[in-house]
């Protein structure tokens, strides 16, 4: 093996362990996001492999995945367990989650190349930044946006749609389906989308999320 080689899988050796630090450290803040970060973290890997993204690139939707809720370690705990909706305090304190655990990552020279898709993943395809369900925390939209970002955004809220939470029970998989439909070209890249349905579809995600009777109580997207 060269030297070039041997540093690479040098630095590959400590960012894996990186980030399975601070996911075991945010898992330890919030016991409800682990196997949701896991779940993201496949998923997002294979939208990315079948839109055709590069090896070095799905590796970093990969981490990006697996420490996109990195900033709530920043959150008080009554905000991420509570009950019900949030007000909106609590709502703006939420949405500081992107931001924070961007400046996390910065702080790493070995993840610093992830810290934008986690900060973006909360933005929306078509770039509205007020009302309910707004994007944050910069205001972007389109393929301002990067990629992961946009997987990452997809993947998570139907994943997090279809969970149960201490504060909320999941959605039937057909219902959380029918938010991603209504909201492909407006909260979500349509082509995200599109692929997300085609590999369930084909069986290419083995889904944990319970199916549940029309009426259950309607999780709050971005928690």
């Amino acid at each position: 093996m060269s030297t070039h080689s041997m540093l690479e899988s040098g630095r590959g050796a400590v960012r894996e362990r990186l980030v399975a630090s601070l996911a075991a450290a945010l898992d330890e803040h919030d016991r409800a996001t682990g196997g949701h970060l896991r779940r993201v973290a496949v998923q997002a890997v294979r939208v990315a492999e079948r839109i055709g993204m590069g090896a070095a690139e799905i590796d970093r939707v990969y981490c990006a995945a697996v420490l996109h809720d990195l900033g709530k370690i920043g959150i008080p705990d009554w905000i991420l367990g509570k009950r019900g909706p949030l007000d909106n305090e609590e709502r703006r304190l939420m949405e500081e989650h992107p931001t924070i655990g961007a400046r996390i990552l910065r702080g790493f020279p070995e993840l610093v190349d992830v810290a934008d898709m986690v900060e973006q993943h909360q933005e929306r395809w078509d770039g509205r930044t007020e009302g309910a369900f707004r994007g944050y925390p910069l205001g972007l939209a389109g393929e301002e946006i990067s990629l992961g970002a946009r997987i990452i955004a997809a993947v998570d809220a139907f994943d997090a749609m279809t969970s149960d939470r201490p504060y909320r029970c999941g959605l039937p998989i057909a219902e959380a389906r029918a938010v991603l439909q209504r909201e492909r070209g407006g909260q979500f890249d349509p082509r995200v989308v599109d692929v997300f349905f085609a590999l369930q579809e084909e069986g290419a995600f083995s889904s944990s999320a319970s199916k549940r009777t029309a009426g259950s109580p309607s999780p709050t997207p971005g928690r």
